[in-house]
């Protein structure tokens, strides 16, 4: 069969944990793809928080992070599994994906496979909940039988 992707969503900030931390730094930041077969997390290979930093300083700390973050994981594509923090899980290997309103009302994604656990946020604010949800339902849908 072969694999097609069925939603993609740009600037996901990635934790190696469950739950997200309340830090930027030393995370990954990427495109969750998901396909009729995979979830897929493209990373750009770092935080890019230089990037953002100096968008911040230049364009302001609200406009520097909104003009900068519409363009740092557009151009991610599967090859970017090579990067560091990339990962690739088969969707019968998932054993909870849900998204979660945190207490701050920030938004996140929860992934676990096997004993790993990964969070995601949607940069530059963390705050869209209906991200979340569509990737949790595209993933669902595709992990049912028909």
């Amino acid at each position: 069969m072969e694999e097609t992707v069925l939603y993609i969503s740009d600037n996901m900030r990635c934790w190696n944990s469950a739950k997200p931390g309340f830090w930027k730094w030393g995370t990954h930041l990427g495109r969750i793809m998901v396909t009729n077969q995979r979830f897929l997390f493209l990373s750009s290979g770092g935080s890019k928080m230089g990037s953002i930093l100096t968008a911040g300083l230049l364009a302001g700390p609200l406009l520097g992070p909104l003009l900068i973050g519409k363009s740092l994981t557009n151009d991610l594509e599967v090859e970017a599994l090579k990067n560091e923090g990339s990962f690739a899980v088969p969707l019968g290997e998932i054993k909870e994906l849900k998204a979660v309103r945190r207490w701050d009302l920030a938004a996140y994604l929860s992934i676990e496979y096997g004993d790993i656990g990964y969070s995601f946020m949607q940069d530059p604010f963390g705050m869209n909940l209906t991200v979340m949800k569509k990737i949790v339902e595209t993933v669902e849908t595709k992990k049912s039988p028909l």
